[in-house]
């Protein structure tokens, strides 16, 4: 069975627990709690994040997934760049599901309870600049619900908090990944959405709506599949207007009364979407390439080493990070 693999990034910003103004610190102010040698401070870290589990699973607060580590995770850190580099295993929970081979659908052969781990390995990379106050946390993940993103997050962070720093972690798509999206994909559909209507207009659809406060529209236009970059140039640059029909019986005289959207799909079929005006803020979900695999579902971990590298390259020149 193949699956895809997933990519997650965080920007990752340090500051000290229970201060709110919006001063950040440098990673070495961090690692220097641990040690003053840079090496020790990295060696020590790893260890601790392995410590902390005591050889159990970490659950989530739903009782739903787990994460943990063992003999069979891979480690390797780079000190003199800032990186560690990692793994976890661990996945979702058993049910009380019933286990069956696939050519006996009469007897079980087994119970996945609700103590069970449905495991698999999950490679992550931490880049933590020490002369530098953002760095950038990435995780690896499955299709379908197969991640354990805010495990890995919420374990790292307590390993802050025992030194008294809190991490402040965001959602990031770096822009190249953006580019290289929205230069390889077509838009298939639009979207106008109006969210507020006067009780005019409300009736006018139909008097049933008079009454509706929260009445709320929305027009969708599908049925072609044009080049993003083609797309983007020819619509509303070339006619003026997004919009040119009609619209002022749903309360939309001007481009300000309403939202738009448009969908995006890949040539893999990746979907995303965006407010029109918003496309290069575009955050498609990033999909590993298979080559990145060992076999058809776990991923090489040298592979995956190297490869993020490569995007924590184009980070650093992104932010004009330079080391001092």
């Amino acid at each position: 069975m193949a699956t895809n693999l997933k990519l997650e990034i965080f920007r990752v910003l340090l500051k000290e627990k229970g201060k709110s103004n919006d001063e950040t610190l440098k990673y070495k102010d961090f690692f220097n709690l641990i040690s003053t040698e840079k090496e020790e401070a990295y060696r020590c870290f790893i260890e601790e994040f392995i410590k902390h589990f005591s050889n159990e699973f970490k659950d989530n607060a739903d009782n739903t997934k787990g994460i943990s580590v063992n003999s069979n995770c891979n480690w390797d850190y780079v000190f003199q760049e800032n990186i560690i580099n990692g793994e976890v295993v661990g996945g979702n929970k058993g049910m009380n599901q019933d286990i069956f081979e696939d050519d006996n659908a009469t007897q079980t052969t087994g119970k996945l309870s609700t103590n069970n781990i449905l495991s698999l390995p999950f490679f992550f990379k931490f880049w933590t600049p020490y002369d530098y106050n953002l760095g950038v946390l990435m995780i690896q993940s499955y299709s379908g619900n197969n991640t354990v993103s805010n495990l890995i997050k919420k374990h790292i962070d307590e390993l802050f908090k025992e030194r008294g720093y809190s991490l402040i972690m965001t959602p990031f798509i770096p822009e190249k990944i953006k580019k290289e999206y929205l230069d390889n994909s077509h838009v298939y559909e639009i979207a106008l959405f109006k969210d507020t209507l006067t009780r005019g207009k409300r009736k006018k659809i139909h008097p049933i709506f008079a009454g509706c406060q929260d009445l709320k529209v929305e027009i969708r236009i599908k049925g072609f599949n044009k080049d993003a970059k083609e797309f983007n140039k020819e619509f509303g640059e070339k006619s003026g207007e997004l919009i040119g029909v009609d619209l002022r019986d749903f309360d939309i005289k001007e481009r300000e009364d309403y939202n738009l959207k448009a969908y995006y799909k890949d040539a893999n079929g990746h979907n995303a979407h965006i407010g029109y005006e918003k496309k290069k803020s575009i955050k498609p979900t990033i999909f590993l390439s298979d080559s990145l695999k060992k076999d058809d579902i776990r991923y090489d971990f040298k592979e995956m080493v190297d490869y993020t590298q490569t995007i924590i390259e184009d980070i650093k020149r992104e932010i004009k990070y330079v080391k001092t």
